[in-house]
């Protein structure tokens, strides 16, 4: 069985199987839409492996064909999603998203075996940032359901197919100052991937595909890594295969020569060099973005002809955050209504002239300090895979940069955070910043002031 790790780069956490004890019987095979848990507020029992026991309350809100929907209030609120497996009657919880303040916490995801009655879980196991070696155990107590902010509740309540799969495509964000944190959901994507809709069985195909060499970069253990480079090359075939379609088919002239300079990267035909790894992933994900939020524009586009929100109906501006260290666009929703269904997408167009100039200025250097490497005695396979990443490095840079960001409810006067870029790809390689806003009542298209942005760039000089 294919072992399944989760992305993001954000302490995001990994369900694992459950395992029963001898003395309990499994509850028996479960069926789409029966043998669910039963709605209401829930108390989990969490046994870490040494300190006290902690009990933790959460509530299951909605159910929606075989899956049910509910909130956990730790620190602000996590939105999750709840299945069970047919085939083994396991039940599985996966957070989807987190709304924050404070520390970004890691979010929390167990599984477990549901009782036939659906009023109790029993052998859960948790892993997480925090959790490792967690296990325990939960029970239903009543139906009781709390009130949440509409916020919440918005993301809380999707079910219309695309609008599952945006939530699955969204970056992080920050909502009138709490952030909004996404964590990849599993079963709803594996679903998503059987969709009838071509459109988003090919997103969600790919969401996946990325996720998993995501998942082959990252393994430690020499047993996960030997699983991944199992399917390897299948896996990057699969993934060159809908980049190199999806690329063909969108106007997108000018990412296209370097995400094609990226696939033609050795680094990516061959096994992952470790030195590289991390680049290559880390382009894997930004080609992916651009991708995305070509996409989903032009099918919001599509679906929502004739519907136009003005620019100015967005006050626009630009910041570094303290916290992350990273270029964000901030829009506040003027336009005197809630916005549904918000799809936020950051765009910085590199300029490639000036990239031209500093793979110019930069080869020079490298390739005089690499014949001088080699000169002295050192091996030309080391000189030659410092220069390897320093060229993968170049095409990172290259890429459009952006963040999509899926609001499903944003407040009119409330600001949005989205990432763009690093503040040095701003900085130094920027040739134009943006933003651009789709949602059910329409869809507006954003520019900022680059020479302005680039003023509040803190000098580190």
């Amino acid at each position: 069985m294919r072992l399944l790790r989760h992305l993001l780069s954000l302490s995001l956490a990994l369900a694992v199987l459950g395992t029963s004890s001898a003395a309990e019987k499994p509850a028996p095979p479960a069926q789409p839409g029966e043998s669910l848990p039963r709605l209401g507020t829930w108390e989990f029992e969490i046994k870490p492996p040494t300190g006290p026991v902690v009990k933790q309350q959460v509530t299951f809100v909605r159910k929606d064909g075989d899956r049910i929907f509910g909130v956990r209030e730790w620190f602000r609120f996590q939105v999750f999603s709840v299945a069970v497996e047919p085939a083994t009657g396991l039940v599985r919880l996966e957070t989807r998203e987190h709304h924050a303040n404070g520390p970004i916490m890691g979010t929390i995801n167990c599984q477990g075996t549901l009782s036939a009655d659906g009023r109790a879980m029993s052998n859960l196991r948790f892993e997480g940032t925090g959790s490792a070696g967690v296990t325990g155990t939960a029970k239903w107590l009543n139906e009781k359901v709390p009130a949440y902010p509409a916020t919440v509740n918005a993301a809380l309540n999707l079910s219309d197919e695309r609008h599952l799969l945006y939530q699955q495509c969204s970056g992080n964000y920050v909502l009138q100052g709490v952030w909004v944190l996404h964590g990849p959901d599993r079963p709803l994507l594996t679903q998503l991937g059987r969709s009838e809709d071509k459109y988003v069985r090919g997103l969600a195909e790919l969401k996946v595909a990325c996720q998993e060499v995501y998942d082959q970069a990252a393994a430690a253990q020499a047993e996960d890594q030997k699983q991944f480079a199992s399917g390897d090359l299948d896996r990057r075939a699969k993934i060159f295969r809908m980049m190199g379609e999806a690329f063909a088919a969108e106007n997108m002239d000018e990412s296209r020569q370097a995400v094609a300079d990226l696939f033609n990267s050795v680094g990516f035909k061959q096994a992952f060099d470790r030195k590289r790894a991390a680049v290559e992933v880390a382009c894997v994900q930004v080609a992916t973005m651009n991708l995305v939020r070509a996409k989903v524009r032009a099918d919001y586009e599509a679906r929502n002809k004739g519907k136009v929100l003005g620019a100015e109906k967005f006050a626009a501006g630009f910041k570094v955050n303290e916290r992350t260290g990273r270029a964000v666009v901030t829009l506040q929703n003027d336009t005197g209504k809630d916005l549904h269904n918000a799809f936020v997408s950051t765009q910085m167009t590199v300029d490639q002239k000036k990239a031209d100039q500093y793979q110019r200025d930069n080869g020079a250097k490298e390739n005089t300090a690499g014949l001088l490497a080699t000169l002295l005695g050192i091996d030309a396979k080391i000189v030659n895979s410092g220069l390897k990443l320093d060229e993968v490095l170049f095409k990172y840079h290259r890429l459009e940069k952006g963040v999509p960001a899926f609001v499903p409810l944003w407040p009119k006067g409330a600001v949005v955070e989205v990432e763009v870029a690093m503040p040095g790809h701003v900085q130094f390689l920027a040739a134009s910043l943006g933003a651009w806003v789709g949602s059910d009542e329409g869809a507006a298209t954003i520019s900022l002031d680059l020479k302005e942005a680039k003023q509040k760039i803190p000098n580190k000089r």
